[in-house]
């Protein structure tokens, strides 16, 4: 019985003509092709809904971190801690991207800004011809919860022209990066 329909059917396959094997490869094709058009389209949807969800957030967030003296105590006043974290959330906006699933749109503020999917360096010595450093990574990179001038890239520009080079540190980091990004 079971062997038997085994062996028929592996027959009729190996009996198929070309153009019916092609038939076969063009649906697999088209249905490989669809769907990544429906996973690619179903993250877009997730993250123009997340944006929505963002403007309430920043308020919430604001009242959070008013109760950590350490957070307070870098601003000169709480309307000034108030306005960068405004601003931060206001920058902190994703948008599609079909490669890495998503980026950083651009954003020009007071202590947040990003141009050209980077983040704003503080570059005390750069000058046209200097070398570049390029700084790649996820939140921590980025410089979640920090000015322009206090991330990682920019304190290393300015250890740097300390030390007497003359260096240009761009900030790629993004905040939810992974390793896959």
């Amino acid at each position: 019985g079971s062997a038997m329909r085994t062996a028929l059917s592996m027959n009729s396959f190996m009996n198929t003509t070309p153009g019916a094997m092609f038939s076969l490869l063009g649906k697999v094709i088209f249905f490989v092709l669809l769907s990544i058009l429906v996973l690619e389209s179903l993250s877009y949807v997730v993250l123009y809904l997340n944006v929505s969800y963002a403007e309430n957030f920043r308020e919430q967030r604001y009242f959070e971190y008013q109760e950590y003296d350490t957070f307070t105590a870098l601003f000169n006043n709480k309307e000034e801690s108030r306005g960068f974290i405004y601003e931060f959330y206001d920058a902190y906006q994703a948008r599609y991207h079909p490669y890495l699933g998503f980026d950083m749109k651009p954003y020009k503020g007071t202590y947040v800004t990003i141009l050209d999917q980077a983040r704003e360096t503080v570059n005390p010595c750069a000058a046209e011809n200097s070398e570049t450093i390029w700084s790649f990574g996820g939140s921590t990179m980025y410089g979640y919860l920090a000015r322009d001038g206090r991330t990682i890239p920019s304190i290393t520009a300015a250890y740097l022209c300390d030390a007497g080079y003359a260096v240009n540190v761009t900030n790629y980091g993004a905040a939810g990066y992974q390793s896959t990004q």
